[in-house]
């Protein structure tokens, strides 16, 4: 294989470390979710190639001997994982085309989730599996296959991010913008749940605004995000 400390990816996990990149992309969407088309388009834009071309690197490369694989796990099936697939590039098409707040905010929350499952899905079986089963060339071919295609895709363009906008009467758009949720999360609703579930929505905006780092700011906004939507299932 690779040698340490030369160009491309070493083994088969350091290659699926792609996926960490696929989801600050992914974050970077959800953080545009109020903003004006162009940087919407932009940060679409980025994930769209980056995550459409992986998909394809891993359906070209590795399906056909995935499909080897004798007694694979029965959640991790060449089904399971088509499934997967074909589940993102819709959430893809549905981030293109989509201009409401809310649903820009459900299509990236359905993504993110996605993107979770199927990463922890390939750890768990597909990369341990096939690095297991391929001869030290075959991987080493594989790998320089993924990284000539992964080079090809055109550099990601940051998109400008929302901070600190006006106070908003649109709960997607505050959590998004960090514009004060006062008066906005409150009174809970008449459900037996409706008080746990509203202060999960407030402790984690309070802990994403006191978070160290962007990525746990976003991340914290996600799960904000995802426990308001099921406040309002309630309402």
């Amino acid at each position: 294989m690779t040698p340490p400390g030369s160009p491309g990816f070493p083994s088969l996990a350091d290659w699926m470390a792609r996926h960490d990149t696929h989801r600050e992309l992914a974050l970077d969407v959800w953080c545009v979710l109020p903003e004006p088309e162009a940087s919407w388009g932009t940060a679409v834009g980025a994930l769209d190639r980056a995550l459409r071309v992986h998909l394809a690197i891993e359906e070209e490369l590795l399906w056909p001997r995935w499909a080897e694989v004798p007694d694979p796990p029965a959640n991790a099936t060449l089904g399971v994982y088509q499934a997967d697939h074909a589940r993102l590039r819709s959430l893809l098409d549905t981030l293109a085309t989509a201009t409401a707040t809310l649903d820009r905010a459900a299509g990236a929350s359905s993504l993110l989730q996605v993107l979770d499952h199927h990463d922890r899905r390939e750890a768990a079986s597909l990369v341990p599996i096939l690095s297991d089963r391929l001869a030290t060339p075959e991987l080493a071919s594989l790998l320089a296959a993924a990284q000539r295609a992964e080079e090809a895709v055109p550099p990601r363009e940051a998109p400008t991010l929302g901070r600190g906008g006006p106070p908003t009467s649109d709960v997607s758009l505050a959590l998004a913008t960090d514009a004060p949720l006062d008066g906005l999360l409150a009174p809970a609703p008449a459900h037996p749940k409706g008080a746990r579930l509203l202060a999960g929505v407030q402790g984690a905006v309070t802990a994403a605004r006191a978070a160290s780092s962007t990525r746990a700011r976003r991340v914290l906004l996600a799960e904000a995000w995802n426990r308001w939507r099921l406040l309002a299932l309630v309402r």
